[in-house]
């Protein structure tokens, strides 16, 4: 049986132990208190949204090497992180909170699992994680503040901007881009309003 409640102590525990104090420590608080904010706003479960928002990079300070060198008996996705080593972490993420929470929602693992690369037809909470990782007070792109006005007038407008940012971002940058985020732009263009 999963559970959605999750105590903030047990949530801060569970990251205490992969995610060191210091600048993502306090991203992944930010995060929960954002996704907090806005599944209040858009009357969603805000307990699942922190709980996503607090645990969504569990996995960013990890390789595939460290699963092995910790014993982990979870699935790496080496060649995930070999072809986008940069949101690696949003795909094994799940898998690690599965790992330490037993009892956790899906809900908050597939949030989890979206909150870098988006996807077409996300949820409603998927989008807030997605969203609340942009904009949270840490973000000083210019474009985060734009997205945090479009987060309280239409989530989907939101996603579109979020990802459309990204993918601009990223040929700039010269890197790759993962196909669910090109998916992800596509799909919120048409749908937006």
């Amino acid at each position: 049986m999963t559970t959605s409640t999750i105590s903030e102590p047990l949530l801060t525990k569970t990251l205490s132990k992969y995610v060191l104090p210091g600048p993502r420590y306090e991203h992944s608080l930010r995060v929960a208190t954002q996704a907090r904010l806005l599944a209040k706003h858009w009357n969603l479960d805000s307990s699942i949204a922190y709980s996503a928002g607090i645990l969504h990079d569990i996995a960013k300070q990890i390789t595939p090497e460290t699963v092995k060198t910790k014993s982990l008996p979870i699935d790496s996705l080496d060649a995930l992180f070999q072809s986008y080593p940069k949101i690696w972490h949003s795909f094994f993420g799940p898998y690690l909170a599965k790992y330490e929470l037993p009892d956790i929602s899906p809900k908050i693992l597939n949030a989890m699992r979206w909150h870098s690369t988006g996807k077409s037809k996300m949820t409603a909470l998927e989008k807030v994680i997605f969203i609340s990782d942009f904009i949270e007070p840490g973000r000083t792109v210019e474009e985060a503040a734009r997205a945090r006005y479009l987060a309280f007038e239409s989530l989907d407008l939101c996603v579109y901007y979020i990802s459309n940012y990204s993918i601009l971002s990223l040929i700039e940058r010269k890197l790759v881009i993962h196909p669910y985020t090109l998916k992800c732009r596509n799909y919120y263009l048409n749908t937006k309003s």
